[in-house]
């Protein structure tokens, strides 16, 4: 199984080394969020809020990242289709410790993850051969299951929110305060 996968090409050396420095600068702010709390998140509410993902982020999102990252060099199209994915988690997560931080030194770190996870994103989806992966997925993949599943869920989420609100606006029921 050490043979490349069908139509994945090879990744870019700049690629990969701004994917690393993306790795890193995860590892680093995470830390620093966990090892100085109360200076990064000087508020309670932002403790409560951003402890927890700095370890989701060192636990989860960047194990994803490097193993993805090294997938993907040795030819694996599970590799090269999980890295996009995994710098759409950095991209969402940091642009909410971009603007819901407290300015510091620690928003460059924010700022520099959220620009360089969007331009990667974007690198590494231009490269990938659409053909190929639709080939070689083709008979593997349930595609056609998915659509309809999706539907569902969406819609089932929109009648949730439109309900609330149609309550709200006829006056029957309070709209609730997220839960902090």
């Amino acid at each position: 199984m050490n043979q490349n996968d069908a139509g994945v090409t090879q990744i870019s050396k700049t690629i990969y080394r701004y994917s690393l420095l993306v790795g890193l600068l995860m590892l680093g702010v995470s830390l620093a969020g966990l090892i100085s709390p109360n200076k990064l998140y000087p508020t309670v509410d932002l403790r409560h809020s951003f402890l927890a993902n700095d370890v989701v982020n060192l636990g989860i999102g960047l194990p994803i990242l490097l193993f993805s990252m090294r997938y993907a060099q040795r030819g694996r199209l599970v590799g090269r289709l999980l890295w996009p994915g995994a710098l759409l988690y950095v991209l969402y997560n940091y642009i909410v410790y971009l603007f819901g931080a407290p300015v510091g030194v620690a928003k460059i770190g924010y700022f520099i993850l959220v620009v360089l996870s969007a331009y990667l994103i974007y690198c590494l989806i231009k490269e990938i051969d659409g053909k190929a992966v639709r080939q070689r997925l083709e008979n593997v993949a349930p595609v056609k299951s998915g659509g309809p599943i999706m539907f569902l869920f969406g819609a089932g989420f929109l009648s949730r929110i439109f309900n609330k609100l149609f309550q709200a606006l006829i006056g029957s029921a309070a709209l609730q305060r997220p839960e902090k």
